[in-house]
């Protein structure tokens, strides 16, 4: 297979060379625009994400040869010509054929699966689950429930919960969240502690209280990390070296 592919590539890159002295020789980005163009209408459809999936290029890339701001390198070219079962001199020049899609080197269209629906819920169904979202929402359980744990709890997701209910939604969601603030808060002036105590520590036993030291002997040294911690830990060593 690879012995067939550079015969190929070979032949591709003789036939280009042949005539590309030639002063008329169309090669430049509006050529290569139109042929593009002419493909992504006859192999997907004008679906030119599709077409860059298929052959194996980012989408991105694919539009800007497309609309004719960038050229394809010579390897891209090769690649994309291969890949549509022509060569490239047929394709800068503009012979270009209408294949079957059996005919291209490419992989196969992706099926599209069919739109889920909606579920439509009857009226005593959305007043059980309210009732079970106030009951969530009041309950004294630490932590408390995220939007998406709540939501998987009572056999739904979170969309679900939204479009019925937004407002307890967004109640569940800013519950959980402040309780998430209130634990970082809470850990990060744990920290601080920490670190002053640290300080005072070294500084009793006549060693500098650098910040690897301190570190050391840290139960949670990733907090240094945090400027309020890092602020403290500074002022400590400025209070005890004075």
């Amino acid at each position: 297979m690879e012995s067939e592919q550079f015969l190929w590539v070979a032949s591709a890159v003789k036939d280009l060379l042949a005539v590309t002295p030639t002063p008329k020789f169309p090669c430049g980005k509006r050529r290569v625009a139109q042929a593009l163009n002419f493909y992504v209408d006859q192999v997907t459809e004008g679906n030119i994400a599709e077409l860059a999936r298929r052959l194996g290029v980012p989408k991105n890339t694919l539009w800007l040869w497309y609309n004719g701001s960038n050229l394809p390198t010579l390897e891209s070219l090769l690649q994309i010509c291969r890949c549509l079962n022509t060569s490239p001199l047929d394709f800068l020049t503009g012979e270009l054929q209408i294949l079957s899609q059996e005919q291209l080197a490419l992989p196969p269209l992706l099926e599209c699966k069919p739109k889920a629906k909606a579920r439509v819920f009857d009226s005593a169904y959305l007043r059980d689950l309210q009732q079970k979202l106030q009951e969530l929402l009041s309950s004294d359980k630490t932590p408390p429930l995220s939007m998406k744990q709540t939501a998987k709890q009572l056999g739904h997701n979170s969309r679900t919960i939204y479009r019925h209910f937004p407002d307890l939604g967004h109640q569940i969601s800013a519950k959980y969240d402040d309780y998430q603030n209130a634990r970082y808060l809470a850990a990060i002036e744990q920290a601080c502690k920490e670190v002053h105590r640290v300080v005072l520590e070294l500084h009793a036993e006549s060693i500098y209280p650098s910040e690897a030291r301190v570190s050391e002997r840290m139960n949670k040294p990733g907090y240094l990390r945090y400027k309020k911690v890092r602020a403290v830990l500074r002022e400590a060593k400025v209070a005890v070296t004075s």
